[in-house]
């Protein structure tokens, strides 16, 4: 169910020796909720792309269903800064 006003985003980073796609959606009242994919070596920007295609409206209903943030447990990054897709460098 699409929500007014929200806004989205597709962060991979690497969880070695994973890679991970996590989709995040912020709603207008603050609540923030995310799901994450775990891809096996780094995708390439093509390889998210058709991921997307195939997978986005089902990424997109499990953040619906997702906890909001401040009622799930924090994920430690161990201080790694995400690579946003899309995006060279980092």
């Amino acid at each position: 169910m699409p929500w007014p006003g929200a806004a989205g985003s597709l962060t991979e980073r690497e969880d070695r020796p994973f890679w991970v796609a996590v989709l995040e959606e912020r709603f207008p009242d603050g609540t923030v909720r995310a799901v994450g994919h775990v891809f096996g070596a780094e995708p390439t920007n093509p390889e998210l792309y058709e991921f997307l295609l195939r997978h986005g409206t089902a990424l997109l209903r499990r953040v619906d269903r997702a906890a909001a943030a401040g009622d799930a447990p924090r994920v430690d990054l161990g201080g790694r800064r995400p690579r946003i897709a899309g995006r060279s460098g980092n």
